[in-house]
């Protein structure tokens, strides 16, 4: 079953959208210098992965995961991803 199908991406979009936004910034996750996107996520990852008591697990490795969900649904389309193989 591919998890990119509309019903399971349809409640985690409703959650994004209810996020507060910072006035100025476009981005999903403002950072502390004005008008920029977070840029170091290290230590929210921390806190999320000891709060579910998840081991051996990298933020790459959710990432890479992404990446082959999204080339199986055929949704590959910038060359950025394409680092992903690596």
């Amino acid at each position: 079953m591919c998890l990119l199908k509309w019903g399971k991406i349809k409640p985690a979009l409703g959650i994004l959208r209810e996020l507060p936004r910072v006035e100025g910034n476009p981005h999903l996750f403002p950072g502390l210098i004005e008008g920029a996107p977070v840029a170091n996520i290290s230590k929210p990852w921390l806190r999320i992965v000891r709060a579910a008591k998840i081991e051996n697990i990298r933020l790459h490795d959710l990432r890479r995961t992404v990446g082959s969900w999204m080339a199986q649904a055929g949704k590959l389309l910038t060359p950025h991803w394409s680092g992903l193989k690596s």
